[in-house]
């Protein structure tokens, strides 16, 4: 028994090295890394998650969602279209969590390859 969990932890030690190591990991470091170092581009992302929540949270409630403003979500969508940096991480935050989803997913149900 002891010699099986050892087994497993080394390959989990494998799988997160490969996760680690693997290209979209590294981008998203990278990005995320870009984004620390960019007070207005983490001031930008930190308003489009808060907007984003709200609009969950009205969503969830049952209201309906537009535009509160559409001068409002002018501007951000100006924001965002001027900071390549914010569509950078966010789009590879998104491509790295869907490969953990993957792995999650394959973990979870190893007949369910891709």
């Amino acid at each position: 028994m002891q010699e099986q969990f050892r087994t497993i932890i080394e390959k989990a030690r494998d799988l997160a090295g490969a996760i680690r190591e693997h290209d979209l990991t590294k981008r998203y470091n990278d990005c995320r890394a870009g984004m620390n170092g960019d007070r207005k581009a983490r001031d930008l992302h930190s308003r489009l998650v808060a907007m984003g929540r709200e609009i969950n949270e009205r969503i969830a409630r049952g209201e309906t969602v537009g535009p509160e403003s559409s001068s409002e979500y002018e501007f951000m969508r100006q924001e965002l279209e001027g900071s390549p940096l914010v569509k950078d991480y966010i789009q590879s935050q998104k491509e790295y969590l869907d490969l953990l989803k993957s792995v999650i997913d394959l973990v979870r149900d190893p007949s369910a390859r891709e």
